[in-house]
């Protein structure tokens, strides 16, 4: 599995998460999450939900429905 594919996987998962949560999770550096997500990002996986005191972690609607169908069809 990909370090993105399983990125999206935590991301999932854990909802709401953090940048530091889901590096810690994926047992990375901060500054490789950071590419990691920006890469998501520009891909249209991944968006960042501004919040006043936090950034959460939110993949799109399009990457969600990618892993569903991905998983119904591993089955």
């Amino acid at each position: 599995m990909s370090l993105e594919d399983r990125a999206m996987r935590i991301i999932a998962d854990e909802y709401p998460i953090t940048l530091e949560q889901l590096s810690r999770e994926l047992h990375i550096s901060i500054r490789r999450t950071e590419l990691l997500v920006k890469r998501m990002e520009m891909k249209g996986i991944v968006t960042r939900e501004i919040l006043p005191d936090k950034v959460y972690l939110r993949l799109s609607d399009a990457a969600l429905r990618s892993m569903m169908t991905r998983g119904s069809a591993e089955r």
